[in-house]
């Protein structure tokens, strides 16, 4: 009885967890699809991470986190700007 209590919980959790998280397509500089997932975070201030994925081989994925690496760089002093955005 509690298993199927919990498992009726969890279920309606990642259910609901699931319609929060959204995703949008990219196409990169070298005609790979990506997809950004943007995931809630609801512990830290209803923040959301964004994650950059990319096809590399046959099913296998590069994750980036773009804007964490932006953000290390601002905070080591580094200007942010379009030049740097673009830059390869």
């Amino acid at each position: 009885m509690a298993r199927k209590k919990r498992h009726a919980i969890v279920k309606a959790y990642l259910d609901a967890y699931n319609k929060l998280v959204v995703s949008e397509p990219v196409l990169g500089p070298d005609a790979r699809d990506s997809i950004v997932i943007s995931v809630p975070l609801h512990f830290s201030g209803n923040h959301r991470v964004e994650v950059t994925v990319t096809p590399f081989a046959q099913g296998r994925f590069i994750l980036s986190d773009m804007a964490r690496t932006l953000g290390e760089l601002a905070d080591g002093g580094k200007s942010i700007t379009a030049a740097v955005a673009l830059k390869k």
